[in-house]
């Protein structure tokens, strides 16, 4: 039986096979979608040549057949590439990626992005909340860190700091530098939760992983 894994390091010739054997059903779109992204990537060239236009059209006839990873591939063609994207389809596409049905801890992740931008208008608060934490029930660190942060501060989400200590921990111990700091923000800070020895200790570690910015 063809697995994805194995559809990833075929030959051009091998998936076009498969996509000429299987037509439009799941393993022929699957196929499509792969060969689309190695055109665009040249992640094997000495099996798939470099041809962004060639993958683009393979990536779109799979999308065009209702291929959810081809869809998601796409939506993020464009935020990185076109150059006048248009938000509105973006949101739609990231929004059928994030659905019950698909989860993709990506695509929830990023529309979390856009709800806390626009943070102040009524329910994208708690619009950025539900997006993560989906993105947590996938195992998603990014997720699970913006979580942490939102029990924390209490943003869409009633406050919690044993939660959002115990999210952050997780993340921390992953290799998250991001939620080191916050937990250092958390024990320098916060009365309940504070311990010098503890802020301290995670301010290092923020830093060895190159933190920053903050």
């Amino acid at each position: 039986m063809t697995t994805p894994a194995m559809l990833e390091i075929m030959t051009e010739k091998e998936l076009e096979s498969i996509i000429n054997t299987e037509g439009n059903n799941q393993l022929g779109n699957d196929a499509r979608y792969c060969l689309g992204k190695n055109c665009i990537e040249g992640s094997f060239p000495d099996k798939v040549p470099r041809n962004e236009s060639k993958g683009l059209n393979w990536i779109k006839e799979a999308l065009t057949n209702g291929h959810l990873p081809a869809l998601e591939y796409k939506t993020y063609f464009d935020i990185r590439f076109d150059k006048h994207p248009s938000i509105e389809r973006i949101i739609e596409s990231l929004e059928k990626c994030a659905a019950d049905n698909n989860k993709s801890p990506r695509a929830c992740a990023t529309l979390a992005e856009f709800c806390h931008a626009k943070e102040k208008e009524e329910g994208n608060k708690e619009k950025a909340a539900h997006y993560y934490a989906t993105a947590m029930g996938e195992d998603c660190i990014v997720g699970t860190h913006w979580m942490g942060v939102y029990y924390s501060e209490g943003f869409g989400v009633s406050q919690d700091l044993k939660k959002s200590e115990t999210l952050l921990l997780k993340t921390a111990k992953a290799g998250n530098g991001q939620s080191c700091f916050q937990l250092y923000v958390m024990y320098a800070n916060m009365p309940s939760m504070k311990n010098v020895e503890k802020a301290y200790r995670f301010l290092n570690k923020a830093l060895q992983l190159g933190v920053t910015h903050f």
